[in-house]
């Protein structure tokens, strides 16, 4: 008895030392937040295996539309991601902008992506903390969202000419109404 009473006060001890050791460095300034330093290769560890075991348990159930590789779906989508993803995450005929070169960790080259349809849905509408992706849930309803990660499975595969081609197509496929009185639909009246 008196060994576990030892053994869960030592515990306890080096628990509360983390804890103190943590607040001592939050608050001594030591730690760098700068964004111009790379992460070191054991926080950028913990931050890729935290979003990679969060998303894969949150997206689980999440299944694309039934139409999801549709022509429309893709050509909206395509008009979406030049509006609010191409800056950082690139597009044909776009090596990299100088935005890009300023985020640390640097965003994905979705010009080459290969993810599940459900996991890319949750982080293209949640977002990713501490990467500067933000929650397009927000902005834009889910059926444009699903429009977004259809496109994406077929980026890869488009030339310059191709996306070009599909951007003009969608100067004709207007965004639907939101929901009046949302949160998308307010965002979406202050654009206009």
């Amino acid at each position: 008895m008196r060994t576990l009473r030892t053994i869960a006060w030592t515990v306890l001890a080096g628990i509360s030392l983390g804890v103190a050791g943590a607040i001592a460095i939050i608050h001594s300034g030591i730690y760098n937040v700068a964004a111009d330093l790379p992460h070191h290769p054991v926080e950028y560890w913990a931050l890729y295996k935290a979003r990679e075991h969060s998303v894969a348990r949150r997206s689980r159930e999440l299944l694309p539309p039934d139409d999801f590789m549709a022509e429309h779906r893709l050509v909206r989508g395509a008009v979406i991601y030049e509006e609010a993803c191409a800056l950082c995450h690139l597009r044909p005929g776009l090596a990299d902008t100088g935005f890009r070169r300023g985020l640390l960790p640097t965003p994905p080259d979705l010009t080459r992506w290969g993810r599940d349809p459900g996991e890319t849905f949750w982080m293209v509408k949640h977002g990713v903390r501490m990467t500067g992706m933000p929650a397009w849930g927000r902005t834009y309803l889910d059926d444009d969202l699903w429009s977004v990660v259809a496109f994406l499975q077929r980026l890869p595969s488009l030339q310059e000419e191709e996306y070009l081609g599909m951007l003009a197509a969608g100067k004709t496929n207007p965004p639907e109404p939101a929901p009046a009185g949302s949160e998308i639909s307010a965002a979406r009246a202050g654009e206009r």
